[in-house]
């Protein structure tokens, strides 16, 4: 009963050990996806800013007509 007992523990600490080695790889790809995440939304953020400075119109002044305001 005890031989039983005794390896019944060390199964359970196998399988301890593994799980926690999972979790630890887990947090670290988290981790580094949670980075790969921030550097996405700030290209985002900086293509949004750009893409809207083409959107500034200035109140009050007509815009020429057969002109192109880009190349200005």
């Amino acid at each position: 009963m005890i031989g039983s007992l005794a390896t019944a523990l060390k199964f359970n600490a196998a399988e301890i050990k593994e799980c926690n080695s999972k979790v630890s790889a887990l947090d670290e790809k988290a981790e580094a996806m949670q980075k790969e995440n921030a550097a996405i939304k700030e290209r985002l953020c900086d293509s949004e800013r750009y893409s809207r400075c083409w959107n500034l119109r200035v109140k009050g002044k007509k815009a020429p007509e057969n002109k192109n305001t880009r190349k200005k």
